[in-house]
C-alpha cells in the first residue's frame, strides 16, 4: 500500500483475511504492507490469520508492516501469524486488539517511529526470545491499559524498551507470567512506570546499560526479583531507578537487586519480606483481599492505605495516596485462569 487503505468491519461482521489451509509455513499468504504511505491508513474490526511476511525481508517483517507510514488499528484479532506487527518509522496507534502468537517474535515491534499502544490483550506461549511490546528508538511513546499473559519462554519479556527510546510512559498495564522480565529497559532508554501490576515474572522491571526509570504506584506480586538495576554490556554503565509509592510482595527474599554501577532509591513503599532503606518505607503484610486467587485489591485495614507520599496528588477520595497500583479485580482476567509456569512457584 503506497497510498491509503481503510478496512472497516463491525463488531458483528468483521472483515476476515485468513488462509484456512495454512498447514505449514509454505502455505501461508504474505502480509499487509504499507510503504511511505501519504495518508493515515485505518484498520477497524479485522480478523487476520495465516499470514507470513512481505517481500522485503527488512521492512516487511510482520503480518502488518509499515515503513514510514501512519497506521491506526482498532478492534482487530490477529492470530496464527509468524510476526504480528512490525513498524519502522511513521506512527502506530494500536488499540483494543487481541493478538495471539506461538512463534518467536515480537507481537508488536516499533522502530524509530511513534507509538500509542492501549487497551490490547496479548496472549503468549513458551516461545523463546519473544516480547509482547518492543519499542526501539521511540520518543514520547504511550503503553497504557494493556493485558499481557504468559510469555513464558526463555528471554521473553512483557515489554522491552531499548535503543535510546525516551520519555516512554508505561501505565495501568497488567503483566502476568513473563519468562524473563515484566518490563525491560536498556540501551540508554528512559521510562516512567506508573500504576502497573506485574505478577509472576523472573524480574518485575530491569533497568540496565545507562537507562533510567521512575517507578511510581506499582504493585509487584510474586516475582523472583521485583526491581533490578545492572550493567548488562560491559562499558555501558548500570541503571538508575527511582521508586515511590510501590508495593512489593514476595514469598522470600529482598525484592531489589543492584550492582555496584547502578543506583536505586525507594521511598513510601511497602515490602512484605524486608525493610527497604528510604523515607516512609514499611515492612508489613499489605493485606490483599484474596491473594491466593490473585485478587490484589487492598482490604480496608491495609497498611498501604493513606500511607503513600504526601507530596503526590490526593487519591480520588481526597486522602493521601495509597501505596501500590490502582487495581480493580476482574475474575474473568484473573491469574488463576491462566497457565502457570512449571519452573517457578508463583
Amino acid at each position: 500500500v503506497n497510498g491509503r487503505l481503510v478496512i472497516n468491519g463491525t463488531d458483528y461482521n468483521p472483515v476476515t483475511i485468513i488462509n484456512s489451509h495454512a498447514l505449514t509455513n509454505n502455505d501461508r499468504w504474505g502480509a499487509i504492507c504499507f510503504n511511505n504511505a501519504s495518508d493515515t491508513s485505518k484498520i477497524n474490526n479485522l480478523h487476520l490469520s495465516g499470514a507470513s511476511r512481505g517481500l522485503d525481508p527488512i521492512y516487511q517483517y510482520g503480518a502488518i508492516s509499515g515503513k514510514d507510514a501512519n497506521l491506526t488499528i482498532r478492534n482487530t484479532l490477529i492470530e496464527d501469524v509468524l510476526f504480528p506487527v512490525y513498524i519502522n518509522g511513521g506512527s502506530i496507534d494500536l488499540r483494543d486488539c487481541e493478538i495471539y502468537c506461538e512463534f518467536t517474535c515480537d507481537f508488536i515491534n516499533v522502530k524509530n517511529g511513534t507509538a500509542n499502544i492501549g487497551g490490547n490483550t496479548f496472549f503468549g506461549s513458551n516461545a523463546i526470545d519473544t516480547d509482547a511490546i518492543d519499542l526501539d528508538g521511540v520518543t514520547n511513546g504511550l503503553i497504557k491499559g494493556n493485558r499481557i499473559y504468559n510469555l513464558t519462554g526463555f528471554n521473553s519479556d512483557g515489554i522491552d524498551i531499548g535503543e535510546m527510546s525516551s520519555n516512554i510512559l508505561i501505565e495501568n498495564n497488567l503483566i502476568y507470567n513473563s519468562g524473563d522480565k515484566g518490563v525491560s529497559v536498556g540501551q540508554g532508554s528512559t521510562v516512567v512506570l506508573k500504576a502497573n501490576v506485574i505478577v509472576g515474572s523472573k524480574v518485575g522491571i530491569a533497568v540496565k546499560d545507562n537507562s533510567s526509570a521512575d517507578v511510581i504506584k506499582n504493585t509487584f506480586f510474586r516475582n523472583d526479583t521485583s526491581i533490578s538495576a545492572f550493567e548488562k554490556n560491559s562499558g555501558l554503565g548500570g541503571g538508575v531507578i527511582h521508586v515511590n509509592n510501590t508495593l512489593f510482595y514476595q514469598r522470600l527474599g529482598n525484592p531489589i537487586y543492584k550492582d555496584e554501577l547502578s543506583e536505586i532509591s525507594v521511598k513510601y513503599s511497602l515490602s512484605n519480606t524486608e525493610i527497604i532503606s528510604g523515607q516512609g518505607n514499611i515492612l508489613d503484610d499489605p493485606r490483599f483481599l484474596d491473594k491466593e486467587h490473585y485478587n490484589l485489591e487492598l482490604m480496608p485495614d491495609s497498611p498501604c492505605i493513606d500511607t503513600g507520599d504526601p507530596s503526590l496528588p490526593l487519591d480520588v477520595d481526597g486522602t493521601i495516596s495509597d501505596i501500590g497500583g490502582y487495581y480493580t479485580y476482574n475474575a474473568s482476567v484473573s491469574y488463576t485462569h491462566l497457565t502457570l509456569p512449571t519452573n517457578r512457584e508463583v
